[in-house]
């Protein structure tokens, strides 16, 4: 399954890796270089190799309450008493804030005196605002195009949708079919086998969504405005 915030940031990764692929992005990606400079080069890296040495660039974006602790070392966890004002809980906060910024900065190498802003070199990165990570079904869309830029952009038909079943089947982690292909193809009057004409259209529209997901990603958004569902 693909539910944690870090698989999230992976596909978001892998989406990034494969408009390296995609002529047509061309002019996008020379747009946002700067933006993904931070990522440096990953057309050949592996994301687990990758996130390493990358994770610091996508901090938690939200103050919350926990009850639990989650390490992260860009989050420092207070204690903060509700029987002291506000105005003298914020003082505090704000200094122990900032001396652990300035720490955090240093520990990289980096002096917080150049820097416009301490926050700035923290959690550079973040999901389009007010849009749903579907990690399944980005996970789906995904493979699937990554599939069909693999054979060469092929005609979406039952001959595709078969060798994409195979794709799925064929993983050494997981032997998860999307519920698109799960029934499998069945043999027509001439002894060929076909899809139904529902799989297909659903596989088209899969590589639909892929496209517009390359294509966000390539602008500096992930997933991106487009709809999913």
């Amino acid at each position: 399954m693909v539910k944690s915030r870090r698989q999230h940031l992976r596909l978001w990764f892998e989406f990034y890796k494969l408009c390296h692929r995609i002529f047509e992005l061309k002019d996008n990606l020379k747009k946002s270089a700067e933006f993904y400079a931070p990522w440096g080069d990953i057309r050949t890296v592996k994301f687990d190799a990758w996130w390493k040495d990358h994770q610091h660039l996508f901090g938690e974006t939200l103050v919350q309450e926990v009850t639990a602790i989650t390490p992260h070392p860009d989050v420092v966890h207070l204690a903060v008493p509700l029987n002291i004002p506000v105005s003298k809980s914020l003082e505090q906060i704000e200094s122990l804030i900032q001396a652990k910024q300035t720490k955090r900065l240093k520990d990289r190498g980096i002096n917080p005196l150049d820097l416009k802003s301490k926050s700035i070199g923290f959690g550079q990165f973040k999901f389009t605002e007010g849009v749903e990570v579907r990690g399944a079904t980005l996970n789906d869309i995904l493979i699937t195009y990554a599939t069909w830029l693999e054979f060469d952009r092929p005609a979406v038909n039952s001959k595709f949708c078969q060798k994409l079943r195979e794709v799925f089947e064929e993983r050494p982690i997981s032997t998860y079919i999307p519920y698109l292909i799960s029934t499998k193809a069945q043999k027509d009057k001439n002894g060929n086998l076909r899809f139904d004409e529902g799989q297909v259209r659903q596989i088209r529209r899969y590589l639909k969504r892929g496209i517009e997901v390359c294509l966000s990603v390539s602008l500096g958004q992930f997933p991106g405005k487009s709809r999913l569902g």
